[in-house]
Parts: structure tokens; C-alpha cells; sequence
């Protein structure tokens, strides 16, 4: 990188860390924002909304430390920036379900069913796009970066983040024992996004994982796409109905739909002990060695638009 694009800080505290995370966040967003010819992408619309999710992670990461008003306010921000993606993204995952559905296809009538409804749904993508308000989205993105400069974190609030990573664990361990008791889709949705808010904490502090971080973070990651495979199929087999398609294609859609979700609920189960077996004060401790582990204490170079 060139060297007029960095600044040289002094020690560093794990909070530094936290918010420069999120100023790199913010900053890729609005170069993708920036840098587009046309229309976003599919990929770019992905991208823009992993970093919502990632953001809404800190915002929990930090919650105990920031000001209750700028937590407040970011919760309505990422809202919208989400709300204005959600359209293209919902096309998109349809679409992408549906193709997963017909590679495992119990036959080729089935196959063909499902090919033929995802080619004609695809369709709706480019006006979905279409009605991305660019300009609003980026002015949130804006927005956010601002309030992640002036938000006032130092090492005092170190231990207050670390209560953030555990409060993250237990509702995530909580939630996921309790959505896979009840199976229902809507649970097991709320729990994916606790699952995911864990992985992208500890993403933050991934140079420094020792093993038994790293391999939650693994299961996790793996729990998280299981998860969100389930939902996807759960919330296609709900709109099935709203769809014009003939009734024997339906059945051969629904069929498919339920298998994979039965299988994904199962994985779902078999994944959870090795995400969330640890004690609140075992993980606690992990955390603690693998920020420890980052060396914080030293010079370094960030870039000047953080």
C-alpha cells in the first residue's frame, strides 16, 4: 500500500482494534458504492449486505461501551441499508435455492421442475436491482463511518467488549438449544443471527485464535451457511403458494424443499456442541488469551481514510 494512504499510531488497545474494523467495513462499502458501472452486481449486493451483518456485529461487540444514543441510532441506519438490498438479494437466493435443489434432484422430471421455475423467477432480479436507492444506501454508509470516528472507545472499555463476545455466546447457545427443541424456521432464523453475530466477533481477533477458538470458529461458520440453507428452503416452501405453478411441479418443488430442510435442521443439531460446548467462563478465558495473543501493544500503521 502506498505511503501516503497510512498513519503511523501508537499503542494499540483492543477497542482501536474493534473500531477500525468497522471503519474498514464502511470504507469498502462506499468504494463499492462509488466504483460501480451500472447496475450493482449480484456479488456487490451480497457484499454490501455481509457488511450490514458484520456492523450489526460490532454494534453488539460494543453495546456495554458506546453511548446508548449511538447504538440507538445505528440499529434504524444498517435497518435501511438492509431493507434497500433485501429485494435483490431475496430474488437472488430464491433462484440460487432452487438450482441446489435440482443438483440433487431424486429424478429428472424433478430436475427439470425446478430448473424451470427458477429460470422463469430469475427474471424478476434486474428490477430489483433496479430499485436500489444508491444514493440513500451510501449516505447511510456514510453515516455509519461517522459515528464509528467519533465514537469514544479506549482501553477502559476492553473488558466491556469482552462482555460483549460472551453475551453473543450465551444467546446464541441459548437460542439454538431452545429453536431446535421447537424446529420451527422462524426460531432457528433468529438463532442463525446470533450465530453469525459470534462469527464475525471473532473475525475480529482472527490473526490471534489459539485452537480451541478456531475450531469454534469453524463450526460456527459451517452452522451459519447450514442455517441459512434452512431458511432459504423454509421460506420458499412458504411463498410456494404464491407462485403461478402447476400443481405437479408444486409437489415435486414442496417434496424437495422439506427433505432439505429436515436435513439441515439435523446438521444444525449435530454442529451445535461443538459451537456452543464450552462454559460462559471457558470461553470467557479463550477470548482473553486470544486478544492477549495480538500483541496490541505495538506500532501500527493504519490506513488514513480510517
Amino acid at each position: 500500500m502506498p505511503w501516503q494512504f497510512l498513519m503511523s499510531v501508537g499503542p494499540m488497545c483492543f477497542a482501536d482494534l474493534v473500531v477500525d474494523t468497522a471503519l474498514q467495513l464502511n470504507n469498502r462499502a462506499l468504494r463499492t458504492l462509488a466504483d460501480r458501472r451500472g447496475l450493482l452486481s449480484e456479488e456487490e449486493v451480497h457484499r454490501l449486505r455481509v457488511s450490514v451483518k458484520r456492523l450489526r456485529a460490532l454494534w453488539q461487540l460494543v453495546r456495554r461501551a458506546a453511548p446508548e444514543a449511538e447504538y440507538t441510532e445505528a440499529r434504524p441506519r444498517l435497518k435501511t441499508i438492509h431493507a434497500a438490498l433485501a429485494a435483490a438479494r431475496d430474488v437472488s437466493v430464491i433462484v440460487e435455492t432452487l438450482e441446489r435443489l435440482a443438483i440433487k434432484a431424486e429424478s429428472d422430471r424433478v430436475r427439470d421442475a425446478v430448473l424451470e421455475f427458477a429460470a422463469a423467477f430469475g427474471g424478476d432480479l434486474p428490477p430489483t436491482v433496479l430499485a436500489i436507492p444508491i444514493g440513500r444506501v451510501s449516505e447511510c454508509f456514510q453515516e455509519e463511518s461517522r459515528a464509528w470516528r467519533e465514537i469514544e472507545l479506549n482501553a477502559e472499555h476492553d473488558d466491556l467488549l469482552i462482555a460483549g463476545y460472551v453475551h453473543g455466546y450465551r444467546s446464541g447457545r441459548r437460542l439454538g438449544k431452545r429453536a431446535l427443541h421447537d424446529g420451527d424456521w422462524r426460531a432457528l432464523h433468529r438463532w442463525r443471527r446470533w450465530v453469525k453475530f459470534s462469527l464475525h466477533q471473532l473475525d475480529v481477533i482472527n490473526p490471534g485464535l489459539g485452537e480451541v477458538n478456531r475450531a469454534r470458529r469453524w463450526y460456527l461458520d459451517r452452522l451459519g451457511d447450514t442455517l441459512g440453507v434452512h431458511n432459504d428452503c423454509a421460506m420458499l416452501l412458504e411463498r410456494l403458494d404464491d407462485f403461478r405453478i402447476r400443481r405437479r411441479e408444486r409437489d415435486c418443488i414442496s417434496h424437495e424443499l422439506e427433505t432439505r430442510i429436515d436435513s439441515t435442521r439435523a446438521r444444525a443439531a449435530k454442529l451445535y456442541p461443538y459451537a456452543y460446548g464450552d462454559s460462559r467462563r471457558a470461553f470467557e478465558a479463550e477470548v482473553r488469551a486470544d486478544i492477549a495473543r495480538l500483541a496490541l501493544d505495538q506500532t501500527y500503521l493504519l490506513p488514513r481514510s480510517a
